[in-house]
């Protein structure tokens, strides 16, 4: 599957580049193609961006909020320039028969096909897919499902789901529904961050899992306030199969605030080479389960695999809650 990301730099040039770090994580680098990293110094750009055309797959067309109204020097809409460089991809794709998919960022709205130029109309009449700030990772991995279909795990536990799903579907609405935000009002919005039961992860041992030696430690938010956090790693168990590495990261959560869940596949988020890379299995071993009490600690092995860099030189877990943000560097322990 090739991809080729089209955008206009002065309207999503942030949501492209955060849009191929999600793509990268389930494509190879050199199957999505996005101009300010494909085309080396010295290329014809205009060479690049056809060739590159009539190679992808599909075309994601990364449409933000001035996309259609900007305008250049002259102070005429750039769209309505023949020689755009959006207009000429986009008109080129649609003219090759590509699959091109709108994909609204930054509150966009889909353009209608009486304000784009002749040759892009076509696009105005493609289904759009929109990615949320808020719902970014949950968005693109779904976006990536579309065009991939779900990834293939290849050691997640082979186990019946349905009690899980339904058990925890009824603990995710509850608290969902009931669970005060930091201005007093209740809503629903917060179920989007545990969007999907995951697999439970297999437990780790030799011989085909090795002990890493490796940890970190850090914490989130104010201690009392809404959403903190000490989190700590205590293990990490990998899976060697270079070039593609499996961890299994044992990691303890403790609640220092007035908040009691911590669904583990949308908390941690390991960051790698640059790429981020959700979980694809979790599993509360011990402590205070998914809802821990102020001050209890909860246990988990949370599991990500196919990694394409060496997690034996070191990487980082992303912490998110809707108040909070952290980072724990983890590295290899030191002998004192």
């Amino acid at each position: 599957m090739r991809v080729f990301v089209s955008y206009r730099r002065g309207d999503a040039s942030a949501w492209a580049g955060r849009l191929r770090d999600g793509l990268t994580a389930r494509l190879d680098e050199d199957d999505v193609y996005q101009d300010v990293v494909t085309i080396d110094a010295g290329e014809d750009f205009a060479l690049s961006i056809n060739s590159a055309l009539e190679r992808c797959d599909v075309v994601l067309a990364v449409i933000g909020p001035q996309w259609l109204s900007i305008v250049g020097t002259d102070g005429d809409r750039r769209l309505d320039d023949p020689d755009d460089y959006v207009r000429i991809e986009l008109g080129r794709a649609l003219a090759l028969n590509k699959r091109v998919i709108p994909v609204l960022v930054g509150g966009a709205t889909m353009p209608a096909a009486d304000r784009l130029p002749d040759d892009l109309t076509q696009l105005g009449l493609r289904q759009a897919f929109t990615l949320d700030d808020a719902t970014w990772q949950r968005d693109v991995d779904d976006l990536v499902n579309r065009l991939l279909g779900p990834p293939r795990s290849r050691w997640l536990v082979p186990v019946a789901l349905g009690a899980v799903v339904a058990a925890v579907a009824v603990v995710v609405v509850a608290w969902a529904l009931t669970r005060d935000r930091p201005d007093g009002s209740v809503g629903v919005e917060e179920q989007d961050l545990y969007s999907s039961v995951q697999q439970p992860c297999a437990t780790p041992g030799p011989p085909e899992w090795v002990d890493l030696a490796m940890g970190g430690s850090g914490a989130i938010g104010v201690t009392g306030q809404w959403e903190a956090w000490d989190v700590e790693v205590r293990s990490v168990r990998a899976r060697e199969g270079p070039p593609a590495w499996d961890l299994i990261v044992d990691v303890e959560a403790t609640n220092r605030g007035i908040d009691g869940t911590t669904f583990y596949s949308s908390f941690l988020i390991l960051v790698i080479g640059g790429r981020e890379v959700r979980p694809a299995c979790w599993s509360v071993i011990g402590g205070g389960g998914v809802q821990p009490g102020t001050n209890e600690t909860s246990e988990a092995l949370v599991g990500f695999n196919a990694l394409a860099d060496d997690p034996r030189d070191g990487f980082a877990l992303d912490i998110r809650t809707p108040s909070s943000a952290g980072r724990i560097n983890v590295a290899p322990a030191t002998n004192s």
